[in-house]
């Protein structure tokens, strides 16, 4: 097994403090006592390759519920051979069940290019301890499990709509076109959920303009992909390449920002390059049956569920109407609440009419809308043209 954790007193240890000294000026100095005692925690870890030499070592630390990377160093004889991608995922291995790791790395290290291909991405800055305070990025990476925001994004059932890195620029840009004006309208998240993918951070970082990068971390803050939702985007990658072997470089990004888009589930890709939307619309109809629009397109499609959803929430703002779907508990009063006596209705035959529709859960759906205003409550359900009944 190339991983070990070796001990103080070992050859593998000296060789670990060998390396880390050649590397001293990115890695920063510290003393052989912290390397001893993460050793001895068992959070220090080295490969080793087949011949017996040291590759790399990864120390790390282990706060709260993350693990923060400490130094993550290649020796030169072994570099490009993956080693700190092993490294990286053998710690996410071991230690599976937080949430995650994070590490900080001055930008103008040759490592802050190495952290996006380890699937890092950078959250925020703040200044160095460097006499010039140059700048540190704090990098992160999920281990994808949900939280609260997971949980939120699961029960809304608006459909999703993920935009790639041009149109999300456009989006927060200070002068907006007129598509990009319509996309932020409030009518727009009433009846779909706008969002962006976590690879627009890396996007992000390669602006030159530290106030820039900052407005626009700002910005894409609320519009992320919930912790989880698009695991296994990588899956999607590998498909994606396997039908396109001949894709060129330059579509890199806007590859991983539709394969996180077919791991999430989204209804649409929002994207401004017409050639790439031509060249992968049949792929990712196939994949995940996600569609490649514009945002023009986009804008018209929401228009339209807008247009066709004569009962959607809204319709109820500024009332005390509250809507709720009709639970087991409720199902049994229905018809002594609802039936017409006088029209002569029985509630022997109602009550029949609601335990059928209440079978069919794939294509009826009953909900109470009840004001606590007034008594006067309705009960709904469409099944194809049955009935809806009011008091």
């Amino acid at each position: 097994m190339p991983f070990l954790t070796p001990s103080p007193t070992s050859p593998l240890f000296a060789a670990i403090l060998a390396l880390g000294k050649l590397g001293r000026d990115t890695l920063g100095f510290l003393p052989n006592s912290a390397f001893e005692d993460r050793a001895r925690q068992g959070t220090l870890l080295a490969y080793v390759s087949d011949e017996g030499e040291l590759g790399g070592y990864a120390m790390y630390d282990l706060p709260r519920d993350e693990i923060r990377l400490g130094q993550l160093t290649v020796a030169d004889d072994h570099r490009n051979k993956g080693i700190a991608r092993s490294l990286v995922d053998q710690i996410q291995q071991r230690h599976g069940a937080r949430r995650g790791i994070f590490l900080h790395c001055r930008n103008d290290f040759p490592a802050s290019k190495m952290w996006p291909k380890l699937n890092f991405v950078p959250r925020r800055e703040k200044p160095g301890r460097s006499f010039d305070g140059k700048p540190l990025t704090y990098w992160w990476r999920s281990f994808g499990h949900p939280d609260l925001f997971t949980l939120l994004a699961a029960e809304d059932s608006r459909p999703l709509a993920v935009l790639d890195a041009c149109v999300f620029f456009d989006l927060v840009s200070e002068s907006l076109n007129l598509v990009s004006h319509a996309l932020r309208s409030d009518w727009i998240v009433e009846h779909a959920r706008l969002a962006v993918s976590a690879h627009l951070l890396q996007e992000i970082h390669k602006n030159p303009n530290p106030r820039e990068r900052a407005r626009e971390r700002h910005a894409a803050q609320p519009l992320e992909l919930p912790s989880g939702s698009d695991l296994g985007w990588e899956e999607f990658r590998t498909k994606l390449d396997a039908r396109h072997p001949d894709a060129p470089a330059s579509d890199h990004d806007d590859l991983i920002h539709l394969s996180r888009s077919l791991a999430a589930g989204a209804e649409w890709m929002v994207t401004a390059d017409n050639k790439f939307a031509r060249r992968y619309a049949e792929s990712a109809s196939v994949l995940g049956g996600v569609r490649l629009v514009s945002p023009a397109e986009v804008v018209k499609d929401i228009d339209e569920i807008a247009q066709s959803d004569r009962y959607r929430p809204t319709d109820l703002a500024g009332t005390t109407a509250t809507r709720r779907e009709v639970d087991g508990k409720s199902l049994g009063a229905l018809a002594e609440h609802f039936v017409n006596h006088p029209d002569g209705e029985r509630i022997r035959d109602l009550k029949a009419t609601i335990n059928d529709a209440a079978a069919l859960t794939s294509s009826v759906r009953l909900q109470l809308v009840r004001s606590t205003a007034s008594p006067a409550d309705s009960w709904v359900s469409n099944a194809g043209g049955t009935r809806s009944s009011c008091r």
